[in-house]
């Protein structure tokens, strides 16, 4: 921390000064030989200068782990869009069907880590329903089940902390199959369809609703996609 004048070495984050003008969520990136200044417009431009500052540090071709080298640079950048979505189709499994690849959330949180924060993305649409473990609904809990509602918590602090706000999103309806009806509730498919589920069922809406609320609370997202 500092007060007043800009220190002349080191790496320094501050929040830009009204004369700057810079535009929301935009930042600038200043590679001195001896110090580097990371101003942001706000609190998530200058978390962007910081993703694009660590693209620099492994851009280079030549690997130097004891000193990797950056070159000097000054850049001002700003999102076209103030809203830029990523939509994860996420695997959706059966019950106690064994899963392949069970990376569990530390694998979610890298690839979120990766693609969604590491490409400045600030609206992640991600189906988790037939993935969670349930609360309310301990009866949709099969082995197939990724994550627990801690590691949702886990998620959502995650996300918030990189400035993306989440949108979970559940099938319901027309593809209600992928998580509710197939092995959990059969009596919710309507009569002659597939995978469409009957919404007019009087035990549709409990059964959806304590899933979504489970994941609402957990989460704590901006957004929900039904």
């Amino acid at each position: 921390t500092f007060d007043g004048t800009v220190p002349d070495a080191g790496i320094v984050l501050q929040l830009a000064g009204q004369e700057e003008k810079l535009k929301p969520q935009g930042y600038t990136l200043a590679v001195e030989p001896g110090r580097v200044v990371i101003a942001g417009a706000d609190e998530p431009g200058l978390y962007y200068g910081t993703v694009t500052f660590f693209q620099l540090l492994r851009h280079a071709l030549k690997r130097v782990a004891e000193a990797p080298q950056v070159p000097c640079a000054a850049i001002v950048d700003w999102p076209d869009t103030p809203n830029r979505l990523l939509r994860l189709e996420h695997p959706h499994t059966f019950r106690n069907y064994p899963v392949r690849e069970n990376r569990g959330i530390d694998y979610l949180i890298q690839w979120t880590d990766r693609f969604v924060a590491g490409n400045k993305f600030n609206t992640f649409y991600v189906d988790l329903s037939a993935n969670v473990r349930y609360a309310r609904r301990p009866e949709m809990n099969g082995s197939d089940k990724l994550y627990s509602l801690a590691d949702l918590r886990r998620f959502g602090d995650f996300c918030r902390d990189r400035f993306i706000d989440l949108c979970p999103a559940f099938q319901v309806g027309g593809h209600a199959n992928w998580w509710l009806t197939i092995g959990y509730h059969p009596e919710l498919r309507a009569k002659g369809w597939k995978s469409q589920g009957d919404v007019t069922h009087p035990d549709h809406d409990p059964i959806v609703y304590d899933c979504m609320l489970d994941v609402i609370e957990a989460l704590r997202p901006k957004y929900v996609s039904p």
